[in-house]
């Protein structure tokens, strides 16, 4: 049996898991991966009901909602579909991630009509804007 202080403890660790996932907040504190959160998020359901869990959900949501974040999935469409996010976040992992060739610069250069310091530039901007999004919209990223 679940005694009111119990009750209360698995409330308050409830609610931290739901709006840490509504939110896409990763970085839990006592929980470091998402199936760890979410299998507990499940155990504690069960061991409260299903209408308990079901009412601390709305609880979860209407504090995310106050905070400000869409749920999870609405939030990642949203910046999916934001190219002033997603343009500056190609261009920064493309330059993290790719090897351009000498001539894959030229081709770029003559391209784009710009010289290879100019070109650098742009990347070095996209990476800053990148990380400037990064820390505004999800604070828990590398």
């Amino acid at each position: 049996m679940i005694d009111k202080h119990d009750l209360r403890m698995l409330e308050e660790e409830f609610i931290e898991l739901a709006v840490a996932e509504l939110t896409d907040d990763v970085d839990c504190s006592l929980y470091s991966t998402l199936q760890t959160r979410d299998a507990r998020l499940t155990e504690i359901a069960e061991l409260v009901g299903d209408v308990i869990a079901s009412e601390w959900q709305n609880q979860a949501q209407a504090q995310a909602d106050k905070l400000g974040y869409a749920s999870g999935a609405d939030q990642r469409i949203e910046l999916w579909k934001d190219n002033s996010i997603q343009f500056p976040r190609l261009i920064a992992e493309i330059n993290a991630c790719v090897d351009i060739s000498p001539e894959d610069w030229e081709a770029l250069q003559e391209s784009m009509d710009l010289d290879k310091d100019e070109i650098g530039q742009l990347f070095d901007r996209a990476h800053e804007e990148w990380e400037t999004i990064k820390e505004k919209t999800c604070p828990t990223t590398k």
